[in-house]
């Protein structure tokens, strides 16, 4: 009897238990941890890594937005840890060491395994969820009943992140999300960042918007493809990319012949792109909205601020593939 083409394990990360998607053919595996943010720590096709594995588990608790694919909500920071949307004001704890929060907080929560399973329609595949109102710590400052849900598709050799936000709630909430997926680079020099960046927004030192976005030298560089070696290594980029469609980004090792690919739904008009101190790797975070835009000046067309209204469901999707570059 041949063997299936997926399957998902039950397994363990040191003594977290985590769950593995299998598919045979690519030979690609996945492994998630529910119980740490519902975080995606390894993503493997035929061995070789396409996302940054923490060191150990004590590490990806004490520092869950460094490695892997943590989720943000709201994603980068937040000035003096507080904004006001329609009327309420929202009060974070701050960060140590400054006065401003950062990366919200489930990418270190516990999240609930809903459903998994593998057949040849879905492929391997995982649902997680979070609810707010079962965390009385984060519903003391986001006083609204959101349900998260994600499901992790391992199929044809490609993740794939689907997921929704329910507000169960009877308040309007602000919405702000974004990933923070770390993709290792090695060998350095041969690999280029491509990114469909129309502009780039200003960032002061301390990472916050300072001005209104422009056509850069850099998001041209970009668009054609730029050296990770010429990246900054200093602070941030946040870019933005075409509206109202889905956008690919790329990362491509021109030794090797591959790249990997990026695919973010429309729901995703801004970029940030960020060379960690602490690895050879790139993170490219799909953002709903520019950092700190609920405290920005500027209108919501802009910034991409929005809320989610009671009964209401937000949607999304983002994937993450190997392919042969085009030659």
């Amino acid at each position: 009897m041949s063997e299936a083409r997926y399957d998902i394990i039950q397994h363990h990360y040191e003594e977290e238990p985590s769950w593995i998607l299998k598919d045979n053919v690519s030979k690609a595996e996945v492994e998630l941890i529910p119980g740490v943010g519902s975080h995606v720590v390894r993503f493997e096709l035929d061995g070789h890594p396409l996302v940054l594995t923490p060191p150990d588990l004590a590490a990806l608790r004490e520092k869950s937005s460094r490695f892997g694919v943590p989720i943000l909500f709201p994603p980068n920071r937040i000035h003096g840890a507080q904004f006001t949307y329609k009327d309420r004001t929202y009060q974070y704890p701050p960060k140590a060491g400054t006065p401003h929060y950062m990366h919200g907080e489930l990418s270190h929560k516990p999240w609930f395994v809903a459903e998994s399973g593998a057949d040849e329609e879905r492929g391997a595949y995982l649902v997680t969820r979070f609810r707010y109102q079962d965390h009385l710590d984060l519903f003391e400052h986001f006083p609204h009943n959101l349900v998260f849900e994600m499901t992790f598709r391992l199929f044809e050799g490609k993740l794939i992140c689907s997921g929704t936000i329910h507000n169960e709630g009877m308040d309007e909430a602000p919405l702000a999300l974004g990933f923070h997926p770390y993709f290792p680079v090695a060998p350095k020099l041969s690999t280029k960042v491509v990114i469909p960046a129309i502009t780039e927004w200003p960032i002061s030192e301390d990472g916050f918007v300072a001005g209104l976005p422009e056509a850069t030298d850099a998001c041209e560089q970009l668009r054609s493809g730029w050296s990770f070696e010429d990246v900054p290594s200093e602070g941030y980029m946040l870019l933005e990319m075409p509206r109202e469609q889905s956008n690919c980004c790329e990362l491509q090792d021109h030794e090797r012949g591959t790249k990997i690919v990026v695919e973010s739904s429309e729901q995703f008009p801004f970029m940030v792109l960020f060379k960690p101190a602490w690895a050879d790797a790139i993170s490219l975070e799909p953002y709903t909205y520019v950092t700190d835009g609920f405290n920005s000046s500027l209108d919501v067309e802009t910034t991409g601020v929005r809320g989610l209204d009671p009964g209401d469901v937000f949607t999304y999707e983002w994937s993450v593939w190997q392919a042969g570059l085009d030659i």
